[in-house]
């Protein structure tokens, strides 16, 4: 039995009402008008479970890959598996959209820099606020924490606080540097970007000991040749010294000549003085913003952190190191550590791109998970930001071997995704990977909370009692006629009753030869009711096998 061609869907792939796929039930032989899946839907998100071998990702999973495509969403694939990426490039082929495709990979000549990105996105939507690339910062933290299985620092408050304070000083003073290197010599250095490589040279070569906050003083601005040779000294031995030089350098020469134009307006006519005061008086405020700034980094680093005790400025600084370690060497330096390529940056994705991170779990192991997750959380949060209409492009998150990639921040992400017009497939073997993955007291909340706010859930074949049990559970309880005989004849009698059993979930049709390539499933989208008059039906996918 071969499925019914389902013809080109002709809908305005923007509209929430417009028809995204149209399912075919296991028992018929063409699509029923009531069976569709709107944008609505698909804008609530899918997960899709099934067992090894049970067809998911040939079946549902491509029919909805490919339709996304013909539909001309952009949208971000993290990759479990090394042939991921090959499954996309067919993918895109059958749907004219190579042109479209952008495979971000080891090797490949794009690069992307979260904590850059961040620094650089539109100062009106957040951008540039050191607190942001702070909480940026660790949330990374925390998801090569979770990685490795421990609890880190989320439950002792001092060494979050700690760490998020020596962060800001160092952000903060690499910004002012910054502004000093690009106002003073008109140039771009590497050295003074937002890095992971930078913030460790600063904390490295922190002072240690009492005296140095006037020390530093007493040299900038230098005022006689032995002066600045001293500073320079000092400079030239510390990474610290050397931005703190330069952010200092700035701070005394916009002073400068902010009083110089102050001069300057005064000698202005009436009817262009109004004028040039707004802008003194904005810059002014700019600069008085940047000098309180230079106070408290300088206070930090050569008053308060040069003088905690031993210990515990150690452990302060070790813990910054054992976090930045992946960024300092290897993959996540090469790729995520430096520039960002205009490439890959998510907002691609609205235009239509289809963004690749071919860094898969199976090759690359926690460096993959770490690069993936990063980049997801990153494009989840330009998702949000961005503004909407009806008019605008859906974009997709897929993530074939979800377990990998999950974490708390996808439940508060799913609460939003419909208003943000992004589609989120999960797709996992079985419920248990997930609780496995979200460890800790709170897993099964999280869980649950995550797949509540998926509104589309398709189940596979599977041997799994627990995901069976789980997904009768979603599908639900409804009152069914049981027939009894007795002594006295037969009764009926109505029993609550699960509407599909476990059972059956292990009686679905996986594909290949053995089926002739036919994929059942059972889906489920809230709100629905289908041709069958139920909230669930039994579904059918050809693998088309040659």
């Amino acid at each position: 039995m071969k499925l019914f061609q389902k013809s080109a869907i002709a809908a305005p792939p923007t509209d929430l009402s417009a028809v995204v796929y149209r399912f075919q039930m296991a028992n018929q032989d063409r699509p029923m008008p009531e069976d569709v899946w709107r944008l609505e839907d698909a804008v609530r998100g899918l997960q899709i479970f099934g067992g090894i071998g049970s067809g998911k990702s040939s079946g549902s999973g491509k029919e909805i890959a490919l339709t996304y495509l013909r539909n001309g969403y952009g949208g971000i694939v993290l990759t479990g598996k090394v042939d991921e990426k090959d499954r996309w490039i067919e993918f895109a082929k059958q749907s004219n959209r190579l042109e479209d495709l952008v495979v971000f990979e080891p090797g490949s000549k794009y690069q992307f820099n979260p904590l850059a990105y961040e620094l650089n996105r539109g100062s009106n939507e957040g951008g540039g606020l050191t607190d942001n690339i702070v909480a940026l910062f660790m949330s990374i933290v925390k998801m090569g924490n979770r990685l490795d299985g421990g609890e880190g620092l989320g439950k002792e408050p001092f060494w979050v606080l700690a760490m998020e304070r020596c962060l800001k000083a160092a952000i903060d003073l690499l910004k002012l540097a910054n502004k000093g290197m690009t106002t003073l010599t008109e140039e771009t250095n590497p050295d003074f970007q937002i890095t992971i490589a930078n913030i460790a040279n600063i904390l490295r070569d922190a002072p240690v000991g009492s005296g140095h906050y006037n020390n530093f003083f007493q040299l900038s601005p230098s005022t006689n040749f032995e002066q600045h040779k001293a500073l320079q000294k000092w400079a030239n031995q510390s990474y610290t010294i050397y931005y703190l030089s330069w952010a200092s350098t700035y701070i005394n020469n916009q002073h400068k000549r902010l009083n110089e134009k102050l001069n300057s307006i005064k000698k202005l006519e009436e009817r262009n003085r109004q004028e040039a005061l707004r802008q003194y008086q904005n810059e002014m405020a700019a600069f008085e913003s940047d000098k309180r700034t230079l106070d408290v980094v300088c206070a930090y680093f050569l008053s308060e952190i040069s003088t905690l005790a031993d210990k515990t400025r150690s452990s302060i600084l070790e813990h910054f190191f054992a976090f930045a370690a992946p960024f300092r060497s290897g993959m996540l330096a090469d790729y995520f550590a430096s520039e960002t390529s205009t490439e890959v940056l998510p907002e691609r994705t609205f235009e239509g791109k289809i963004i690749i991170l071919n860094f898969p779990v199976k090759q690359y192991l926690q460096l993959g998970i770490y690069a993936q997750c990063i980049y997801k959380k990153l494009w989840q949060q330009a998702v949000e930001r961005r503004n909407v209409n009806d008019t605008t492009r859906p974009t997709f998150l897929w993530a074939d071997e979800s377990q990998y990639f999950i974490n708390a921040d996808d439940m508060m992400f799913q609460t939003t995704a419909r208003s943000s017009k992004a589609c989120t497939v999960f797709i996992t073997q079985n419920i248990s990977n997930y609780y496995a993955v979200m460890g800790g007291n709170s897993a099964q909340a999280l869980v649950n909370s995550l797949l509540g706010n998926l509104g589309t859930k398709i189940f596979h074949n599977n041997n799994d009692a627990v995901m069976n049990e789980w997904a009768s559970e979603t599908i639900a309880k409804d009152y069914r006629g049981n027939l009894t005989s007795g002594d006295h004849g037969v009764s009926v009698s109505d029993e609550y009753q699960y509407q599909y059993l476990p059972k059956n979930f292990t009686l679905l049709k996986t594909g290949g030869k053995t089926n002739d390539g036919l994929v059942e499933a059972v889906i489920t989208v809230a709100g629905k009711k289908w041709s069958n008059g139920k909230n669930y039906a039994k579904i059918i996918f050809d693998q088309n096998l040659k």
